[in-house]
C-alpha cells in the first residue's frame, strides 16, 4: 500500500488547488501572495480584497445601482486587517468573526435624480 496516499498534499491541497479554479479563483504563487502582502505580518491581499469588494458591494437607491464609495471601502479593509501577531489561528478567527458579523457602512453621497 502506498503510504504517499494519506498525505495532507495528496487528499487535501492537491485536490482544492485542481478545483478551485474550476470555480473562478485564481492560484497566486507563494511569492505572488507575499508581494501583495508587502509584509509577513499582513494576511489580506489588501490590491485583490479592495477589487473585489468594490465589484461585489452594490446596492440599488431610487431604481438605480450604486457602488460602495472608496471611502467604505477603505474602511471595510481596515476593520478586516489584522496583523499577524497573535498567530494565524487567532488571527484567522479575528477575520471570520468581522465578515461574519456583517458590519454596516453608511453611504452619504448618494446622487437621486428627480425627473
Amino acid at each position: 500500500m502506498d503510504g504517499n496516499l494519506y498525505l495532507e498534499d495528496n487528499i487535501s491541497k492537491k485536490p482544492a488547488l485542481e478545483l478551485l479554479p474550476k470555480m473562478g479563483y485564481t492560484y497566486l504563487t507563494p511569492e505572488e501572495c507575499n508581494l501583495q502582502r508587502g509584509s509577513k505580518y499582513k494576511v489580506l491581499l489588501k490590491g485583490i480584497l479592495r477589487n473585489q469588494l468594490r465589484r461585489m458591494n452594490r446596492f440599488k437607491f431610487g431604481g438605480i445601482e450604486q457602488e460602495f464609495s472608496s471611502a467604505n471601502i477603505e474602511r471595510a479593509i481596515e476593520d478586516l486587517d489584522e496583523p499577524l501577531t497573535d498567530g494565524l489561528i487567532k488571527t484567522s478567527e479575528k477575520i471570520y468573526d468581522a465578515l461574519m458579523l456583517d458590519k454596516s457602512y453608511q453611504e452619504n453621497n448618494i446622487v437621486h435624480l428627480i425627473s
